[in-house]
């Protein structure tokens, strides 16, 4: 469970609307960190606060440095 850090948008991850995120610097490392976490741990779905789940980890982080426009 990701919770508000990761946006979900046609299965890929992007990070939290900058204008609502408090640090963005610290989301993008923290969503890197969760990544390999959930890479390790073998996780089978991330799951968003508002934007839905998914099975794919590497599509999920694909863009998690990048805004969603």
């Amino acid at each position: 469970f990701v919770g508000d850090s990761l946006i979900l948008k046609n299965g890929f991850g992007y990070r939290f609307f900058d204008l609502l995120g408090f640090d963005n610097k610290q989301n993008s490392k923290s969503l890197q960190k969760l990544k390999e976490f959930a890479l390790q741990k073998q996780c089978k779905y991330i799951i968003t606060s508002h934007t839905g789940i998914t099975n794919d980890i590497e599509k999920a982080f694909k863009f998690c440095n990048k805004k969603l426009s």
